[in-house]
Order: C-alpha cells, then sequence, then structure tokens
C-alpha cells in the first residue's frame, strides 16, 4: 500500500476514486497500513467519498478499527455526515455492524444518537431491528450487556446510582460466563435472559416485582430461583410485574 501522494490531488481534492481506494484500504488492510495509506493518498481523506457516498470514518465504523476511527476524528473527520446509500450516519454504521466499541467512542465524541437515516430509523434502531430470534444466538456472536442512562432504581444493574450518558459494560454476566440473550427494562426494574434459560434480575423489588424472595432492592443483577430447573425462552417487564414463558408454554407472573 506504498503510494505516493498524486499530483493531481490538492487541498480541495473531491475524488471518488481517492475515496474508494481509501475504502478498498481500510477494509484489506490493518489499521497502521490504512492510516499511513490515507496518509500518502490524499490531501483530504477526511473528507472525499466513494461512490456510495461513505467517507473513511463511515467505513472504519462499519469495519470495527477503533485506532482508525480515533485517528480520523482527530483530524476533523465529520462525525454525524450521512452516506448517500442508506441515509447512515457512521454511528448507524457502528451499531448495525455489531461493532458496540466502536459506538461508544462516536458517542463519547458527540455522534448523534436521534440521527435519522433514509427509512427513519436512529442508530439506536438498529440495536434491534432485524435482530435474530432467540434459537438464533450463538456463543459467537457479540454477547456483551451495555448500559447507560438514570439509575435512580438500581435498574441498570450497576451499584452506583449516578447517571450515565454514555455506554457502559455490565460485567456480572461475563464474569459469569453468561450469554444474555434478551433484556425486558421497565421503570423500576430489569429482567435478564440467559441462553441458558436462567433470568436474572435487579431493581426495585417492592410487590414481589423482582421473582425473588425479598421486597427489597436488588443492586447489582441476581438469578430467579424458581426458574433454575425451568428453560424460559421469553420475557416481559411492566412498571409493577415480570412475566416468564418457558419452554413448555406455561406462563408465570409476579406483580
Amino acid at each position: 500500500m506504498s503510494h505516493v501522494l498524486e499530483c493531481e490531488c490538492t487541498l480541495g481534492c473531491r475524488s471518488r476514486e481517492h475515496g474508494s481506494r481509501i475504502t478498498s484500504a481500510i477494509v484489506r488492510g490493518s489499521e497502521a497500513q490504512a492510516i499511513a495509506y490515507m496518509n500518502s493518498l490524499c490531501h483530504r481523506y477526511c473528507f472525499v467519498i466513494d461512490e456510495v457516498g461513505k467517507t473513511a470514518l463511515h467505513t472504519a465504523a462499519s469495519c470495527g478499527k477503533r485506532k482508525v476511527v480515533k485517528w480520523l476524528l482527530s483530524k476533523g473527520a465529520s462525525l454525524n455526515q450521512r452516506d448517500w446509500e442508506s441515509g447512515y450516519t457512521p454511528l448507524h454504521r457502528a451499531l448495525f455492524y455489531g461493532q458496540l466499541h466502536v459506538a461508544c467512542a462516536l458517542i463519547q465524541c458527540g455522534g448523534n444518537i436521534s440521527a435519522l437515516d433514509h427509512d427513519a430509523l436512529t442508530p439506536l434502531d438498529h440495536v434491534n431491528f432485524d435482530r435474530p430470534s432467540i434459537v438464533s444466538f450463538t456463543c459467537s456472536l457479540p454477547t456483551q450487556v451495555y448500559v447507560w442512562g438514570n439509575n435512580t432504581n438500581y435498574n441498570l444493574g450497576q451499584t452506583s446510582q449516578h447517571a450515565r450518558g454514555t455506554p457502559e459494560c455490565l460485567d456480572s454476566f461475563h464474569h459469569e460466563g453468561q450469554v444474555i440473550i434478551d433484556v425486558a427494562l421497565s421503570k423500576f426494574h430489569t429482567l435478564f435472559l440467559a441462553s441458558s434459560g436462567r433470568v436474572y434480575t435487579c431493581g426495585h423489588g417492592h410487590g414481589g416485582r423482582l421473582g425473588l424472595e425479598t421486597n427489597s432492592p436488588v443492586i447489582t443483577p441476581r438469578p430467579v430461583k424458581a426458574f433454575m430447573h425451568s428453560n424460559v425462552i421469553m420475557v416481559a417487564a411492566g412498571p409493577d410485574h415480570s412475566l416468564f414463558l418457558t419452554d413448555s408454554g406455561q406462563m408465570a407472573g409476579r406483580q
């Protein structure tokens, strides 16, 4: 990838060919190679676009190349520019392709979580859009749980009640080796469903909504013992209740 800076490239370069070459370099090369190639190819590597309107930042976000993303942002790349193909911002692309570590970096730098694509979907809409059914999840897919927002009711599973403006990984399931496949979030509590069929819950327990033997707040996710020997396949939560569906077709609820 050792290309010499082309003589026709200027500070006002708008070459689509450069944009396409940059896209290819980011996809095929290592992060260090991609950065070196962009530096050597084009004066405006942050701004030229390929044939579908993608910038280098769009492509790096899609590929999960966080070092390239951070480097491009430090050079003035447009954080919320939409491509022509789908109207995706770099944040749309990061979440669409499951690159959560890149999505976190983009949000921390000011990525717009409310930007709409051509289908009027925000970046966060793509987290649940066309997601696989429960039976199609495998351990090879991303299984980290990220939480953010107001934790006044301890429904984020974090020990501190302070609000979080950017996603933070919930480590408790990783330590237990659990693969979380579904989450039901309500105002006062949250249910986490693991691929093993086990259910974890946290939040305010008043009225028994947690399904645990306590009415006290539960700060970090705790397994619901009533389903230790059952295989739960779906969960739902309301302000004052929880619902559990098992693979035998039985429905259980706590209110």
